[in-house]
């Protein structure tokens, strides 16, 4: 079982995502739950929630099953998105919380994000120590006798009014004019709840599409990651913006009156310097090497501290904890609000958005372009074998070689921790017209990677 950058992911019915293994990890789960609870002698509790895809309920299953055979009680919150779960395992106390989801991923996908008790995702050595459990131990002499299984509470309505109540509390705004706004929920987590968020938080007109999930259809050609839909409605509506999130919520990307895509950089400078003018920023922003070199330059420009975590939404958050930030982020949608929890939130992301959109006189594409970016690549090199290509020494002696060749290109060039893809960014610092250098550089980082 594999943990990746974010929780496990896979094909359904493939390693790791096997049913046998699930149940197995369902059964350890619950173990680790009972021994967190030390000598208090009440059932511990693990809260569930899922996305739309088909295998959801299948896993679902599996998952209550495996928690409620060692003794430990399961609490169903339904579909809900996956910062709800977060929210629900402090609201409930529960020792854990399960988020059944392949995020931005199509159907085929699905995973699992496991949470603690305090509403965060688990750390590496957490997963490592719960995949060692599995693979060391007799699971089958942790089952209890009937007299003590677990109980299954299904707490799916009064999970979803909780978490609407908890996101109306941190993001209503009262702005007098209105905003017409199409959200696009990917057929995904936040299909229903963040219709309603939205009509409770911001004084909006409200269109919503991809908002039919049908077990088969999340994330495909709509959501955060395919943007053509939301921005050919926003154009065709003549629109104020547009929302995006991705399968379970946790992100959010936006386009602007035009219908053109904005960059989440330019998104991320947005919000920082809003709560910056109005006191609410605290200790700084942080970011990934992800990001444009210009939002670094812009924000210190507005006396806004940068800090750069490793990537991964579960990184910058502990490295927010660590410094004190409010605010952190990444170029892929992932927004945290400290002051509200350290999970990114796409919805909460969206009415923060929205409000700050909202200005008298002045459209979306006004407010988000606020500088230039450099001049840059990006590109994800899909690959079908299990092993990482970047790892392959003949290939790290080419990329090094290209990159002597170019000291004055940023290369980032990585793994993914959630699909079979290299992702390439490739960036110069300069405002030039740079793009034909730039497309034979992406073309010499692909040889790279052929025959080796």
């Amino acid at each position: 079982m594999a943990f990746s950058t974010d929780g496990i992911r896979g094909p359904f019915n493939e390693s790791p995502m096997l049913p046998d293994l699930i149940l197995k990890f369902a059964m350890a789960i619950g173990i680790f739950a009972i021994k967190s609870k030390g000598s208090d002698c009440s059932k511990p509790k693990i809260v569930i929630a899922k996305d739309t895809r088909i295998s959801s309920n299948l896993l679902e299953s599996l998952l209550l099953s495996g928690i409620a055979s060692v003794g430990v009680d399961v609490i169903l919150s339904g579909i809900l998105p996956t910062a709800a779960v977060s929210f629900l395992v402090r609201k409930m106390r529960a020792e854990y919380g399960i988020m059944i989801s392949a995020s931005h991923n199509l159907y085929q996908d699905n995973g699992l994000k496991i949470f603690d008790k305090l509403g965060l995702k688990i750390s590496n050595q957490d997963e490592q120590d719960l995949w060692d459990f599995i693979k060391k131990s007799d699971l089958n002499t942790h089952l209890v006798k009937s007299d003590m299984l677990g109980s299954i509470l299904n707490e799916s309505s009064s999970s979803y009014s909780s978490y609407l109540d908890y996101i109306k509390d941190f993001a209503s705004s009262r702005q007098s004019s209105r905003m017409n706004v199409v959200l696009d929920a990917a057929n995904g987590a936040g299909y229903k709840i963040a219709q309603h968020a939205i009509l409770e938080s911001v004084n909006v007109e409200l269109r919503s599409i991809a908002c039919s999930p049908d077990g088969f259809n999340i994330n495909e050609e709509c959501g955060s990651t395919a943007m053509k839909l939301l921005q050919t409605q926003v154009l065709f509506m003549g629109f104020d913006i547009g929302i995006a999130l991705d399968g379970d919520a946790d992100r959010v990307s936006v386009c602007d009156e035009c219908g053109v895509l904005v960059s989440m950089d330019h998104v991320i400078a947005t919000i920082a310097l809003h709560m910056k003018k109005t006191n609410l920023l605290k200790g700084g922003i942080v970011i990934t090497e992800a990001s444009n070199s210009a939002l670094e330059d812009f924000l210190n420009q507005n006396d806004i501290k940068v800090y750069y975590s490793k990537i991964g939404d579960k990184n910058v958050a502990k490295l927010m904890q660590e410094i004190g930030c409010n605010l952190g982020a990444e170029r892929s949608g992932h927004i945290i609000f400290g002051d509200h929890s350290f999970i990114s939130d796409g919805i909460i992301s969206a009415c923060k958005i929205l409000s700050i959109v909202n200005q008298p006189g002045k459209v979306a594409s006004d407010i988000f372009r606020c500088f230039r970016l450099y001049p840059e690549i990006q590109y994800n090199y899909r690959y079908n074998n299990n092993e990482d290509p970047t790892a392959n020494k003949v290939t790290q002696e080419r990329l090094n070689s290209l990159k002597e060749k170019n000291p004055d290109v940023r290369f980032l060039i990585r793994k993914s921790g959630t699909e079979k893809v290299i992702r390439i960014l490739l960036e110069i610092k300069k405002h030039v017209n740079t793009n034909s250098r730039l497309e034979r550089l992406r073309d010499e980082v692909l040889e790279c990677f052929q025959n080796t």
